[in-house]
């Protein structure tokens, strides 16, 4: 249902609370789905805030598939690195 979506700015929250509970080696699995205008919004908004993460702190690897265009689902996953400082 392409009509019921989610917003960029509460996800974007989200992921920020989600990293704040993540423990030092945890994992958080994000999946973006830009097939629609709001969720292609989403999912550009994602990739930016995924990309400014710190590289000390985090390391940030996303999967897409490339035969499927741009509205290919995007898989990210974000793990703490040891030793990264909390909140």
């Amino acid at each position: 249902e392409k009509r019921c979506t989610t917003r960029w700015d509460t996800t974007l929250r989200a992921l920020g609370l989600a990293l704040e509970w993540l423990s030092e080696e945890g994992l958080l699995v994000v999946v973006a789905y830009p097939g629609h205008e709001a969720g292609a919004r989403e999912a550009e908004e994602v990739r930016e805030w995924m990309g400014a993460l710190a590289g000390e702190w985090w390391e940030v690897q996303r999967l897409q598939a490339v035969n499927r265009g741009r509205a290919a689902p995007e898989l990210w996953m974000v793990q703490g690195r040891r030793g990264r400082r909390r909140g």
